[in-house]
């Protein structure tokens, strides 16, 4: 201690005042966390539903069966072949709901606009080339290419988070 009452500088604290940059980057990174946490707030609240839902039956048949993958994957069938059942089910509404409305005349008459005859297909592979070269051109072809892209890149990503959320679910 120094002499005359005095303190001594390894004492002595020093409070630093945050910089104002420091504060607006902390809110940038902060923001950019909230937007990707927005984004994938469902699958983690359905992840957690998975958590806590199968948790539960998991620990009940793993004192049973005594094999942590065996109790998963039966805790996991429980939970997941009444919702791929019920989804089956909902397909098979709409593939007969499809089927239906591909035999009315509605269908009839879509098809009637459809930008190439389907009745003069031809059998000559250059023409079939320069046919579907054309056809791959117009505008509502390309339109539609991008809606069923976009699709496939929609449930490609669904199954995806799925996974991810199956795994957090049963994660240790």
């Amino acid at each position: 201690m120094a002499m005359g009452g005095e303190r001594s500088e390894a004492t002595r604290i020093r409070i630093v005042r945050p910089d104002l940059k420091w504060w607006i980057a902390g809110l940038i990174v902060f923001g950019i966390i909230a937007a990707v946490a927005f984004t994938f707030l469902p699958w983690v609240i359905f992840g957690l539903f998975v958590y806590y839902v199968a948790r539960p039956i998991n620990r009940r048949i793993g004192t049973r069966v005594r094999r942590e993958n065996l109790s998963a994957a039966i805790s996991l069938l429980l939970i997941v072949v009444p919702i791929v059942l019920f989804l089956g089910v909902f397909l098979s509404i709409a593939i007969s709901q499809l089927a239906t409305f591909a035999t009315s005349n509605a269908a009839t008459q879509l098809l009637q606009q459809l930008p190439i005859n389907v009745g003069t297909v031809p059998n000559d592979p250059n023409q079939l080339l320069d046919t579907a070269t054309r056809t791959l051109k117009d505008p509502s072809v390309q339109s539609a290419l991008a809606g069923a892209q976009a699709f496939v890149g929609a449930v490609a990503s669904s199954v995806f988070m799925m996974f991810l959320s199956l795994l957090l679910g049963f994660s240790s």
